[in-house]
């Protein structure tokens, strides 16, 4: 079993902090999902024709209309087995779940689960990031999405932002964990990308304050996941018992995905990496012309080995030391298991017969600890 990424690269307007790819023009928006209907056709040599979980991605996907989405959802029953497809979800704009197309999206009856961009329920926030709601229109759509059949949410608050208000942060994570009893959460610190507005409005001089700000209320995260009864299964996301993304865990467990559409990746769950370029115009001219205009990698066993142990430290029950031996030998992991012993000792993992698991003081320096593990 797999899973299907669709990325839709439009957007209402840009966010101050995004450094993904996207477009705020729609001129081309027909264009695109003509290509990317065409893509799923000459997708016929990817092996795994079983689908379990399908994404919509972007971008803001909830731009797509209700016809423009059943062709693609056409064109994925025709060449795919989503005979399986548990989890299928949409990423949305609180200003895009209207009553209208909340209806439309029931009517089409293939999209089971919403992930919502809120990223803060303060309009001080949203105004900073150049976001296209309000705060208002962050809680009613969630009553509303329920309200029209949509009980499977995620929200994406973000974290860390410059006024570094400990108070807001909490106020936000009460209103998601407790009032509104959202059953997922994607958690994310606010990062200076650069060549972003933000990273223009930001003097080198602010970062150090943006990083204190992230680092605690990473901490205020846990500690709020704990008190509500939620499983901070990755490092950035939470989730109810038996609530946790199947798609997204899919990636961290090293299975295979594929990628439609421009600037999107693919991955064989073995050894190679293909993605798309992102330019819209380039990828339609070539799909439409035929042709797959990919990029491939062949990642060695050192760098498979440290995607292994980037990705298994995110998440909570840590690197299965039986994966490890099974796919990297017991040499490999005898000498893992022998580098982590500092930081076991520092408090910040714990190690035993079945796993390498960072400790909440560890999952601090997550990216860090990693890094310092890795070979070659």
């Amino acid at each position: 079993m797999a899973g299907i990424y669709i990325h839709i690269p439009f957007c209402k307007q840009a966010c101050h902090y995004c450094n993904f790819h996207f477009v705020t023009s729609m001129r081309y928006k027909p264009q695109l999902v003509e290509a990317i209907v065409a893509e799923i056709g000459l997708r016929q040599a990817w092996p795994h024709r079983q689908i379990d979980t399908v994404y919509f991605g972007g971008g803001t996907p909830s731009l797509l209309t209700k016809h423009e989405l059943g062709i693609i959802v056409e064109a994925l029953y025709r060449h795919f087995d989503l005979s399986g497809v548990r989890e299928v979800t949409l990423e949305a704009n609180p200003d895009d779940l209207t009553d209208s197309y909340l209806t439309e999206l029931g009517q089409l009856g293939f999209v089971n689960r919403l992930s919502i961009g809120v990223q803060s329920f303060h309009d001080a926030h949203l105004k900073v990031m150049n976001r296209a709601h309000n705060a208002g229109e962050a809680l009613t759509c969630i009553d509303r999405a329920r309200q029209h059949g949509f009980d499977n949410l995620t929200i994406d608050l973000m974290y860390g932002l410059a006024d570094g208000r400990d108070d807001l942060w909490q106020a936000n994570l009460q209103t998601a964990m407790l009032d509104l009893a959202v059953p997922h959460l994607s958690c994310y610190a606010l990062t200076v990308e650069p060549n972003t507005p933000l990273a223009k409005q930001t003097p080198a001089s602010a970062l150090p304050a943006y990083e204190a700000a992230a680092a605690r209320h990473m901490q205020m995260l846990m500690q709020a996941a704990q008190n509500a009864g939620f499983e901070h299964y990755e490092i950035s996301n939470l989730a109810q018992p038996g609530r946790r993304a199947e798609h997204n865990s899919a990636y961290w467990q090293g299975k295979a995905y594929l990628g439609i559409g421009p600037a999107a990746h693919s991955y064989d769950g073995a050894a190679q990496r293909s993605w798309h370029p992102a330019n819209n115009n380039q990828y339609i001219s070539a799909v439409m012309a035929g042709r797959l205009p990919l990029t491939t990698e062949t990642l060695t066993e050192a760098e498979q080995f440290n995607e292994w142990v980037m990705t298994g430290l995110r998440l909570l029950e840590g690197l299965s030391l039986a994966s490890g031996r099974q796919r990297f030998g017991n040499q490999a992991v005898a000498e893992l298991v022998s580098d982590s012993l500092p930081y076991v000792n520092e408090g910040l993992a714990v190690v035993d017969e079945y796993a390498i698991r960072l400790t909440s003081a560890g999952r601090l320096q997550a990216d860090g600890i990693a890094a310092d593990l890795f070979v070659g």
